[in-house]
């Protein structure tokens, strides 16, 4: 057997909320405090003195980007930084990563189309701090393969004036409903509202997956109201 259940693991996290421990990992070592995984495996690297390939901080570098939101959100540390400036110093072309996440990036004219349907579904409730939109099967199927519906439309949501989370439901004939949560900046509660799911990741985006056959219908309804509860709760939280 194969199966890398069957094989030495090692489970290397930063997620303050783990949706589902890896049972058969020989150790697991999560620090919610780094910014990206790819962070904790610089830091890892470097504390055993594993020597770093410049293939492989590219990689590492592509990794923080991510997690980060291209070094935006709060997540990145001034270690981050230095870690960075490290890589860069090393050789790591960051501007190239910029160039290749753009090119990477690059939809098809049926996908721009798409967006501006997605974009004319989109509901705003909350006040509209909460913007939400549907993505039946259907459309999974025809534009999935082109371009994940998910983060093509969440972005745009984010930008909307008085906007704080953007969620993206996709619906499946099975009857699993999947939820993309993302947030900006002053209303970190993603991961507490994936983990109200059976979901989690972290405070500025999350997800979920519920496979219990309540309707999507049901699980959009319960979503937006717990998101709502956790903006007024972090809204009067104390600075």
């Amino acid at each position: 057997d194969k199966t890398l259940a069957h094989k030495p693991c090692i489970v290397l996290d930063h997620h303050e909320i783990v949706e589902n421990p890896v049972s058969f990992a020989s150790f697991t070592l999560n620090d919610h405090v780094r910014a990206a995984a790819g962070e904790l495996i610089y830091l890892l690297a470097r504390q055993l003195k594993w020597p770093l390939s410049l293939k492989a901080q590219v990689c590492i570098m592509a990794a923080i980007l991510g997690d980060t939101q291209g070094l935006s959100n709060s997540f990145a540390s001034p270690e981050t930084y230095r870690i960075m400036a490290d890589m860069i110093e090393a050789g790591v072309g960051r501007g190239d990563l910029e160039e290749k996440r753009r090119e990477f990036g690059k939809m098809p004219l049926e996908i721009y189309s798409y967006k501006a349907e997605l974009i004319r579904r989109t509901h705003f409730s909350a006040e509209g701090r909460i913007a939400s939109v549907i993505i039946p099967q259907t459309e999974i199927n025809t534009f999935s393969p082109l371009y994940n519906p998910a983060p093509l439309i969440q972005g745009d949501m984010l930008q909307v004036s008085g906007v704080l989370l953007a969620i993206v439901f996709k619906h499946y004939d099975d009857g699993r409903v999947t939820g993309a949560i993302r947030a900006n900046s002053g209303a970190a509660v993603a991961a507490k509202l994936a983990e109200r799911f059976g979901g989690g990741g972290h405070a500025y985006a999350s997800g979920f997956r519920v496979i219990d056959g309540r309707s999507v219908q049901a699980i959009y309804s319960a979503c937006l109201q717990q998101a709502e509860e956790l903006l007024e709760e972090a809204s009067s939280a104390p600075l």
